[in-house]
């Protein structure tokens, strides 16, 4: 069992089994779906009105955003050279729910009561560009290491029938991570293979996370090009905490993806 054997997983196919990747000049293309399930997150944005720290706001039990919603991601790399790819990647996390909040909150400087009914919408939508690196090809093994930016814009509202406060900032990180994808087996003209990439995001006081691991069956087509399918999990971590304007996200849930490298 080596290096590029994740989880203790050997690859035991027959010697000609040759695992697709994207070559020179080729495009690679994949839509994932993803149920993601919104996991313990807090935000805070501003003061009480008299300066004092204000509440931090649980996006469940404060605001009553729902913990399951069904999201999507675009994803598209091209090739400059056999092993240097130009990656970019949109994601749009969308959220709108009303509640009714058991206690009163304060947000942006203004007090929300307790018992009157609240709409809370929260946009997040990411767009990731990084430049990858295939540090290792082989007949069963792909790994890659990459480096780029996240740029988020992210808008929070809260609204009642007296008035609606918004936050609305946008900033940027860098991300920096790695991916390793290594054959498992054969299976008839479709080859089976498993794939695992975390990266790291950080600067203007947030740090974060993103991991993913998935199974992938991709099918060869003529010319050099080919399908797959792929499922796994994913999990998203970002963080900020300072005195007036704390950011604590978790997102994790089931993913599935559809390929194309041509």
């Amino acid at each position: 069992m080596g290096l590029l054997s994740p989880f203790g997983v050997n690859y035991i196919g027959p010697c000609d089994t040759y695992l697709p990747r994207p070559g020179c000049k080729q495009f690679h293309v994949n839509v994932k779906g993803w149920r993601a399930k919104l996991n313990a997150s807090t935000m805070l944005w501003g003061t009480t009105f008299i300066g004092t720290e204000g509440t931090e706001l649980d996006l469940h039990d404060t605001l009553g955003l729902r913990r399951y919603e069904c999201r999507y991601e675009v994803e598209a790399r091209y090739n400059i050279r056999e092993n240097w790819g130009l990656q970019f990647s949109f994601m749009p996390i969308n959220y709108r729910d009303n509640h009714v909040p058991a206690n009163g909150f304060y947000f942006g400087h203004a007090f929300y009561p307790a018992a009157l009914p609240i709409l809370t919408k929260w946009d997040r939508y990411i767009y990731r560009y990084n430049l990858v690196y295939d540090w290792h090809r082989s007949k069963t093994s792909v790994s890659s290491i990459f480096l780029g930016s996240n740029i988020y814009d992210d808008k929070l509202s809260i609204s009642n029938v007296i008035q609606s406060r918004s936050r609305s900032q946008g900033f940027a990180l860098v991300s920096a991570g790695g991916s390793i994808e290594r054959i498992i087996r054969p299976v008839k003209r479709a080859t089976a293979s498993m794939k695992c990439q975390a990266s790291i995001q950080f600067l203007n006081s947030y740090l974060g996370w993103d991991g993913y691991a998935a199974w992938r069956v991709a099918v060869p087509m003529e010319c050099g090009r080919y399908g797959y399918l792929e499922a796994g999990w994913r999990w998203i971590v970002l963080e900020r905490d300072e005195p007036s304007n704390i950011d604590k996200t978790s997102l994790d849930g089931f993913t599935a993806t559809a390929g194309l490298v041509f």
